[in-house]
Formats: structure tokens, sequence, C-alpha cells
């Protein structure tokens, strides 16, 4: 098994495309780093309202447009998935927020229907939307 550690670069940096993505108009409901069960890798999953009005390849296009923006992102951007507000991962972060706004990390077993081996959410206060 591949043991692929979550770096402080990488948490700096996807709050850094979550504040840009902000930003740049993009809706952020929630975002997390989640390390599946399989395979054993971390990707940067945010949900997003622009998935369920736009279509994933509209709200991937303007993902793209944001990503660039960033200067040498420590980020895969092949490591990041865009989510409906209405997958099931997305109700259960918005439901550990709700119990934890300053954002935690999470050691599952489970998010929406996935198996993880841990997650770091984001705090509310980093991906609500801008008034």
């Amino acid at each position: 098994m591949d043991l692929e550690i979550l770096v402080k670069d990488h948490l700096v940096d996807g709050r850094k495309l979550v504040e840009q993505l902000k930003h740049d108009g993009f809706d952020v409901t929630a975002a997390a780093w989640i390390k599946r069960a399989e395979p054993d890798k971390w990707y940067l999953y945010v949900a997003s309202k622009n998935v369920d009005q736009d279509g994933k390849i509209a709200a991937y296009q303007a993902l793209n447009e944001s990503f660039h923006a960033l200067r040498d992102p420590w980020i895969n951007p092949f490591r990041i998935t865009l989510i409906s507000t209405t997958d099931p991962i997305c109700t259960d972060l918005l439901r550990i927020l709700a119990e934890s706004p300053e954002g935690r990390r999470y050691w599952g077993p489970r998010l929406g229907k996935v198996s993880i081996a841990e997650a770091f959410i984001y705090p509310s206060n980093d991906v609500a939307a801008k008034s």
C-alpha cells in the first residue's frame, strides 16, 4: 500500500484555492481533503452549487481558471474532485461542520457512500459565500 501523507503545503494551497474560487464567484458549499480507503491517496473534494446549476464540465472549466491563478500550487489538479451539493459526501460534510464549524480532522469510516481512511474538513468560514 502506498503511504501518502497530507502535508501542510497541501492544506494551505487547498485553502488558497477555496479563497480564489470564492473570489472568482464560484460557490464553495463545503471543501475537504479526503483520503479514500482505496486508493490510498488524498483528494480535495469541493462541493458546489455550480455543479448543480452549470453541470460538471462548466464547473471544472471555472475551477481550472481559478486554479491557474494560484502560483505554483502543491495541489495536483487531477486530485481535485467537484461534487454536487446533493452528493451524500456533501451532506455528511455539512453535518460535521454543523457540529464543528471550525473544521476538523475526521476519521470516518465513511463520508457519504465512500469508505475513507481520514479527512481534513475546512472550516465553515473558509467555505461560506462572501456577502
